[in-house]
């Protein structure tokens, strides 16, 4: 998607944010290098408040 985006014209992005997805930062610097990225704010903090597994429930 980002090659088809940069032939059909699209500049560079100055800042790309996103929720941390696999592999969308190394497509997104292969296509538009000097991008720089940042992680979604709200997707960070939901690391710290959700725990990783939930309580079982008997």
């Amino acid at each position: 998607m980002l090659r088809d985006c940069a032939r059909r014209g699209m500049r560079a992005p100055v800042l790309a944010v996103g929720d941390g997805a696999l592999g969308l930062g190394g497509a997104l610097h292969e296509v538009f290098p000097a991008t720089r990225e940042q992680r979604c704010w709200f997707h960070y903090a939901d690391l710290w408040i959700m725990p990783m597994s939930s309580p079982s429930v008997e």
